[in-house]
């Protein structure tokens, strides 16, 4: 009984074991099944026979030692370096059909009748050595197969097997295996007659097959034998299938029936486990380790040709085929693999895994499909009849939602069959941009940021309700969920300012009085994109600068995140784009990087970019982790995958070598081995080849190079250039240096030294002779030198004597020469003063007396040019002032005057003088500190002209819309006057220069003068006479800071220098003149010329009668004539940045002012240019210089014409004539006569009362009654009304209409048009049409 229960012990044991093995064969299968599924098309690069220039047959491949690729060839062997082909042959240029490498660094290969191998030579070209067979046989024909182990080479031809031990080759007798391929196992080398298989060896020093005792079926053509990585042997043959040796006999594991293509020529096992079959009728098989397929790849799916003769895995682990025409390369595509598309759009938005397959977006989205079968590559298929661009997916039970770049839809996502299928779309929400969408943590609501809003959508009976939480006008961008509770949950979200927001929601409802704001003030947020999202607990935003993590304290704030590695926090790398996958990894898109962070054993941060290097010049874009790889998208379309194990597999590094060195001149082949004899060459002028053996990617590898020796030369600049010529090389030894970064952002080196033969005048034996002969002369030199240099010093201290005394003489002469200019020149001067200044007193005098004792009786118009006459020869005395200035301080002749003065009263002084001429350029002018008196001692005169000087120059130079501050500051025993402005600022180069004589700094076109260059140097003479100094800190675009300072006290001045004080004088005359004009709604004209006085002239000469804007460019004459609609447009011709013509052309192409009237201004007078103006469009053209009434009188003759021509149009509808006509009530009336003189702009209330037979008052009290508005409101509104129906029937231009019912000014009228209707009348216009 105990024996039976042993048994039945051992048989469940056994039934255990078996069951268990099967069970984990079937996990393994899905496991590498799981691992195909969704693999796409290899990421292949493709030699064409244009690019390997060989014959269009290649049968075989095989690795050199260096790391260059061979290839059996129909003419030879060609060899491929990673950047050069090149091709050597037998000497009868046949065909090679097998090569191998053998341990002695030499390619044994067989063509037709020829056995030997190939070397390299000491130029870097492989040479052919033939090995003789005529004593074994005559003609052997084709080599079929050949192959080495340690210590033979074995041919096996078409006749017999020939063997090579590396001295002699003998001939294997009495055994007929022709035409057999030879494989090797471990270390043994096998051959095949159709019936058994043989081991070749060598016993006692001759080469004998040994038959195995593996059972086949006999007359198979065997086409590869391997040991796979279980220790089995596995063989491939060309029409029977696959077999595995199980105990001396080969078992079929893939039958025919199994392969989507038969006739097999060759097979590997890969070092990932997978078989590659390929087939040579139409593309390449992958089968798993149990020899199930995986995966059918054919020429169009990338592979680059569809007969395939041979198959090769390189030390890389890239998979290499040859065949007809073509060679190919690509790394093993569960690895890293790529995705074609239906419609071959390269259109590409975004990427999404969802509910186990993939999505990408751009115009439409597409979903990943086999259409083809599970053997055969998945593509993306376009979702039918829904073309919008698309920007996010998200998929909840059997919806699918997407946005849109107009709204969010919903479809319906349902099972049929294996496939779910997609239809019918809902638009659910608002029709705006939708930049993010996600999903409450319970699911039960979908939140969104469209356009300016975000958004929260719920399921409320069976529709999607859309409620907007916060809108900001500058648009909404990214979002992120928080979970706080069951209950409580924070929404983050940004805007497109760079503005980051945080919501509360509870229970499903918004606390708006706990919405937090943080911008760039209050947090380091910086200029680009921000990501909000959560890891870890944590609240995170992704900015331009990197990761910063938000601190809920009392005072919320943002800190970098210091745990993260630097991809992530790296300055001015703008953090986009965040994945995080199942195993808390962080995928990441970081300015032009694209990597993954996950942490290690110890918990730390590990940051990895190099598997993204290879396609980041392509723009990568999109990240979506799922099947155990991440996927993503580049700017041309293309789609890849790569899998989790390529974070840690990146291909090994490759070997970078000098592959050769040219002549130039002669463009011959050297020897490499220069450093073995020195080597002369034409001109010492070479070319050095070199090249990196990386077939990993098909993207370029970077090289740069340094040469180092008898001169020495820097490193070059990174380039994709495989060669570096080196021009006139002088002798000497020389080491050159070479750098290689690969696709992978790795950098490998490589030296090689070389020596070039010096010339027969730089030998050692010429250098001694020129030394010899160089010591001869210099002996005699000095011989004979020493007896002229007695001679000369005595006739040099001769010559000297006299020199001396002539010198003397001259220098006299120079001195009372020098005595006289400066007398002429003071005279000059003073001449000049006085020629200057009596005409500007006789000047300044009479225009001072009008507008002081006139000023009543003048308007503004003579106000206006009598003060710009004034202010003008004001400006001239002044820099006559400035000139004799600067002479005196040249001679020193300039004596202060110092006494004790007020410093901050004379800066209000200037204050008041020159804040009139800062708001007439749009400028403000502040006083900081000056309320309070600042006593010191000064020259009053001299600090004044500094002042003025400075601000002057702030005015002039700052720019439009400019803040201009006077400051006083303390400074220990220093008074500090401060001038500083906003605007555009000198270079920091020229900070020493504009305080030179003469000096100007060039300005833009939009500066408002120039200057004399004398005012800076003015001031720093000036002011370092007090024994102050001046200060300047600027900055281009970041303005100018002037700063004055003055010491306190009087000991520094010489006592001569100190005076009795002298009161200050205020000029009151700007304060006088400067009254504003009482604002009309006059025609509205807009004056463009870029000279600002002939500007001001033009506009205070239509001020009294038109309102006028200006621009100083036809640029922006343009934007203020969209943005002010004017009555009609001055124009200058020759302007900066857009000429007039320029102008006049685009004002009439754009719809709302082609109807404005333009008179041209030029002093261009010849025909073709008075022809050129009305042919870009302008209706009049006057010449310069013209008179100012003949301007006035041709601008109200062209607003005249419009208006006469807009009035005549009008006309009374049918209705209001027949209800006038027919009625005496007090409205009917009240309309005839408003219609009547409805184009009149003149008429008021005053007309209408008399019209009406009844007072004003009267006819107010009516009005009301009738309408509820007073008369003139009922006149707009009847105008407005009659407008309206004249833009919507007659199709009348904006002016037209305006002129027509009664308005002078056509802005005026549009605001009040859109304050009635609601629109403007443009609007109404583009309404009109597009009902049509």
């Amino acid at each position: 009984m105990l024996n039976v229960s042993k048994l039945w012990f051992s048989m469940w044991l056994v039934y255990l074991f078996y069951s268990a093995l099967f069970l984990s064969q079937i996990l393994l299968n899905n496991v590498h099944a799981n691992q195909y599924q969704y693999v796409g098309n290899p990421i292949a690069r493709v030699f064409s026979i244009e690019e390997h220039q060989s014959s269009s047959q290649i049968w075989s491949v095989d690795q050199y030692i260096d790391g260059r690729m061979l290839f059996a060839t129909g003419n030879g062997l060609s060899s491929w370096d990673g950047e050069n082909w090149q091709r050597s042959s037998t000497p009868n240029n046949t065909r090679i059909r097998d090569i191998t490498v053998w341990h002695d660094d030499k390619i044994y290969a067989g063509a037709v009748g020829e056995l030997g191998y190939f070397s390299l030579t000491d130029t870097g070209e492989f040479s052919f050595t033939l090995i003789p067979t005529d004593h074994l046989l005559e003609d052997f024909g084709q080599t079929l197969g050949v192959n080495s182990n340690n210590e033979m080479v074995v041919f096996s031809t078409g006749q017999a097997v020939l063997v090579w031990d590396g001295k002699q080759i003998q001939r294997i007798n009495q055994f007929n295996a022709k035409g057999s391929r030879v494989f090797r196992i471990g270390d043994t080398l096998l051959v095949e007659d159709r019936h058994k298989m043989y081991s070749i060896d060598f016993v006692s020093d001759k080469a004998v097959a040994t038959a195995l005792p593996w059972q086949f079926p006999a007359n198979m053509r065997i086409k590869s034998i391997f040991l796979n990585q279980q220790n089995k042997i596995v063989m491939v043959t060309n029409m029977h299938g696959v077999f595995q040796l199980e105990n001396d006999t080969f078992i079929k594991v893939i039958s025919p029936d199994e392969l989507p293509e038969n006739y097999l020529n060759s097979g590997i096992q890969g070092k990932d486990g997978f078989y590659y079959l390929n087939s040579s009728i139409d593309g390449l098989m992958i089968f798993d380790e149990s020899f199930i397929l995986m995966r059918h790849y054919k020429q169009t799916d990338g592979l680059g040709l569809s007969t395939i003769y041979n198959i090769f895995q390189d030390d890389q682990q890239n998979i290499w085929l040859a065949g007809l025409p073509n060679i190919s390369v690509f790394q093993p595509p569960h690895s890293r693999s790529k995705y074609p598309n239906d419609t071959g759009t390269v259109d590409f938005e975004n990427i999404f895994a969802i509910d186990q397959t993939m999505f990408f977006s751009g115009t439409g989205f597409y979903q990943l499909a086999f259409p083809n079968g599970k053997t055969r590559s998945p593509m993306f298929t376009q979702i039918p009849d829904f073309n919008l661009v698309v920007l996010e997916i998200l998929a909840l039970e059997n919806e699918l939602f997407v946005g849109t770049e107009a709204g969010v839809y919903s479809f319906d996502w349902t099972q049929i069959n294996e496939q779910k299928v997609i239809s019918n779309p809902q638009l659910i929400s608002t029709q705006d941009w939708v930049s993010e969408m996600t999903f409450s943590p319970d699911n039960k609501l979908l939140y969104s940021t469209i356009g300016s809003h975000l958004s929260q959508f719920e399921k409320i009976n069976g529709q999607w309700q859309q409620t907007r939480l916060f809108e900001d006008k500058s648009g909404m961008e990214y979002l992120s969920i928080q979970p706080i509770d069951d209950s409580r949950q924070h929404i983050w979200f940004t805007t497109e300012q760079q503005e980051l927001y945080r919501l509360t929601i509870i229970a499903d409802n918004v606390e708006l009085d706990s919405l937090l704001k943080f911008d760039n003030q209050s947090a380091p947020l910086g200029n680009e994109h921000l990501r909000p999202f959560m890891y870890d607990k944590r609240v995170l935003i992704g900015t331009q600068n990197g990761v910063i993590e938000y601190q809920p304290m009392d005072i919320p704030k943002f800190t970098l995140a210091d745990d993260f590695p630097s991809a992530l926090k790296t300055p001015n790398k703008d953090v986009f784009k965040i994945e995080i996958d199942d195993k808390q990894r962080i995928w990441y898109h970081a300015g032009p990087d694209t990597g993954v962070i996950y942490k290690d054993d110890s918990l730390s941060f590990i940051e990895q970019e190099t598997l993204f290097k290879p396609y980041n010049h392509s723009g990568t874009r999109g990240l979506a982790y799922f099947d155990n790889a991440i996927w993503f998208g580049v700017a041309n379309g293309s789609i890849y995958r790569l899998s989790e194990e390529s974070i840690d597999n990146v291909p090994k590094a490759a070997p970078l070598t000098i592959q050769y060195i040219n002549s130039i001149n002669s463009n011959t082949r050297l020897p490499l081995n220069f450093a073995q004899r020195p080597f002369s060459v034409d001109n010492n002028s070479i070319r050095i080849g070199f090249s990196l053996a990386d077939y990993s990617s098909p993207a370029k590898t970077r090289y740069r190079s340094k040469l180092a020796g008898p001169s020495d030369q820097q490193w070059t600049q990174w380039s994709t250039e495989t060669s570096k010529d080196f021009i006139l090389l002088p002798g000497g030894d020389y080491t050159l240096s070479v750098e290689a970064e690969d696709v992978w952002g790795r950098v490998s080196s490589n030296q090689h030294h070389f020596a070039i033969s010096y010339p027969w005048y730089a030998s050692f034996l010429a250098k001694s002779i020129y030394i010899i002969a160089f010591l001869l002369v210099i002996a005699a030199s000095i011989r004979i030198g020493q007896k002229l240099r007695n001679k000369a010093l005595v006739q040099q201290n001769r010559n000297l004597e006299l020199g001396i005394l002539d010198r003397t003489k001259e220098i006299a002469l120079k001195v009372d020469e020098l005595k006289q200019q400066q007398i002429l020149k003071d005279r000059f001067f003073s001449n000049v003063s006085h020629e200057f200044r009596t005409p500007l007193t006789l000047t300044i005098g009479p225009l001072e007396t009008i507008l002081k004792e006139c000023n009543a009786q003048l308007d503004g118009k003579i106000k206006n040019l009598t003060f710009t006459a004034l202010n003008n020869a004001k400006t001239m005395l002044a820099l006559v002032g400035q000139v004799l200035d600067i002479n005196r301080l040249e001679v020193g002749q300039l004596t202060l005057r110092v006494s004790q003065y007020d410093i901050a009263e004379l800066i209000r002084a200037n204050y008041e003088r020159f804040l009139p001429w800062a708001e007439q350029h749009q400028q403000r002018l502040t006083l900081i500190n000056c309320e309070n008196p600042h006593d010191i001692y000064c020259d009053l005169d001299q600090i004044d002209k500094c002042l003025s000087n400075l601000l002057s120059n702030a005015i002039k130079y700052s720019g439009k819309q400019t803040v201009i501050s006077i400051e006083l500051i303390h400074r220990q025993q220093l008074l500090g006057i401060r001038i500083t402005d906003n605007g555009h600022g000198i270079q920091s180069s020229n900070k020493e220069q504009v305080f030179q004589r003469y000096y100007q700094e060039e300005h833009s076109t939009d500066e408002l003068s120039q200057g004399t260059g004398i005012g800076l140097a003015l001031v720093k003479d000036l002011i370092e006479l007090h024994h102050g100094s001046i200060d300047l800190e600027t900055e281009i675009d970041q303005g100018c800071q002037f700063t004055l300072w003055l010491a306190y006290g009087k000991s520094h001045f010489k006592s001569e220098q100190l005076v009795e004080p002298i009161l200050i004088k205020r000029d009151s005359i700007t304060e006088d003149y400067l009254t504003d004009s009482q604002k009309k709604d006059y025609a509205k004209i807009l004056v463009v010329d870029d000279n600002a006085e002939l500007r001001q002239f033009i506009c205070q000469r239509l001020t009294n009668n038109f309102t006028v804007i200006e621009a100083d460019n036809g640029e922006s004459g343009y934007v203020s004539a969209i943005k002010n609609l004017p009555d009609i447009i001055i124009s200058d011709i020759t302007m900066p940045v857009m000429s007039g013509l320029e102008l006049t052309k685009k004002i009439k192409n754009h719809p709302e002012t082609k109807h404005i009237p333009i008179l041209l201004l030029s002093a261009q007078t010849m025909k073709r240019d008075i022809v050129k103006g009305f042919a870009s469009g302008a209706d009049d053209y006057l010449i310069k210089p013209f008179d100012t009434s003949e301007l006035v009188m041709r601008v109200n003759t062209l607003i005249k014409s419009c208006k006469s021509i807009a009035r005549q149009k009008i006309q009374m509808t049918p209705e209001l004539e027949a209800a006038a006509n027919n009625s005496n009530s007090f409205e009917h009336n009240l309309q005839k006569h408003i219609f009547a003189h409805l184009h009149e702009d003149d008429f008021t209330i005053d007309i209408l009362s008399q019209l009406m037979f009844m007072s004003k008052e009267t006819l107010r009290r009516k009005c009301h009654a009738s309408f509820e508005i007073s008369p003139s409101a009922h006149i707009q509104e009847v105008r407005l009304q009659q407008a309206k129906l004249l833009l919507e029937r007659d199709k009348m231009n904006v002016s037209e209409v305006a002129y027509a019912v009664g308005f002078d000014s056509l802005s005026y009228f549009s605001k009040a048009f859109k304050k009635y209707y609601g629109l403007t009348p443009s609007a109404l216009i583009s309404q009109e049409k597009n009902k049509i």
